[in-house]
């Protein structure tokens, strides 16, 4: 079994930003009130890059960031786009603007910390930096998946109680099927090592399934197991939707939890 990755993602940008760091506490204040206070580390004499150091104040966990004036290169930033799930709201899909800059955002955990704690804290610090330095979108690059700023700033904002943001986390690829729709999860192997998920329901569900698939990562991510085939989840306590496990459709060595929601199900091939 291999381990999670390190925490960190990237605020993209038009151009190289100027790192404020009290703005980006005063931020990290105003969108998590309850959560512990994020402090600027004190500027070293003669320091004259664009790095930044920002410590909660209960010690658990140090933010360190530095920005690159520079895109991330191969395009996989704009690639990654498209498996946001900010594609199913209201406001739809929203192209990605070019960048020419990024800040990379990494946490320093703590002792006996946990991905989930680490990822949170994370997501607290990057949706503050990128509301205070006008980023245009967040690349969490462990989920395959890139947001637009806005959508981070909100799905992060207020969040002191929640213990897991799979919306945030995690890439999700949506296929048409023949006689239904589906959804697969990118990320929960190499930031939790779990399996990711795949839920399956009839065509005119799709928004139904879309929560359950989120819900579903949330409840393995805050279970800390993945759920054996055979066993049974679902969205009530009379429900009883049977886990299986399948080879990944787009072609990792790796193997998937699938269930699928009531209705007739075509064993059509996914596809993204």
């Amino acid at each position: 079994m291999t381990e999670a990755t390190p925490s960190f993602a990237f605020v993209l940008y038009g151009s190289p930003p100027t790192l404020d760091t009290h703005a980006i506490a005063c931020a990290h204040s105003e969108l998590n009130p309850q959560a512990p206070a994020l402090l600027a580390s004190p500027a070293q004499p003669g320091d004259e890059t664009n790095t930044a150091t920002l410590s909660f104040v209960d010690g658990k966990g140090e933010i360190i960031l530095g920005t690159i004036a520079a895109a991330i290169p191969t395009g996989e930033a704009e690639a990654a786009a498209e498996f946001s799930v900010s594609r199913f709201s209201e406001a739809g899909a929203q192209p990605l603007n070019k960048h020419g800059a990024h800040a990379i955002v990494s946490l320093a955990p703590w002792r006996d910390s946990k991905p989930p704690d680490e990822l949170v804290r994370l997501s607290w610090a990057i949706a503050a930096i990128a509301k205070a330095t006008a980023g245009l979108a967040v690349y969490w690059g462990n989920g395959c998946v890139t947001h637009p700023a806005d959508f981070f700033i909100e799905g992060a904002r207020d969040s002191g109680g929640e213990t897991t943001l799979p919306h945030l986390w995690l890439g999700v690829s949506f296929a048409q099927e023949k006689s239904g729709v589906s959804f697969l999860t990118f990320g929960m192997q190499e930031q939790f090592v779990l399996p990711d998920l795949k839920v399956w329901a009839p065509k005119g569900e799709q928004q139904d399934a879309l929560a359950y698939t989120l819900n579903l990562a949330s409840y393995v991510i805050d279970r800390g197991v993945s759920i054996s085939a055979g066993e049974t989840v679902g969205r009530s306590a009379d429900e009883r939707l049977i886990v299986r496990y399948e080879p990944s459709p787009v072609g990792r060595d790796a193997q998937v939890m699938c269930v699928d929601l009531p209705g007739k199900r075509s064993w059509w091939p996914f596809r993204r």
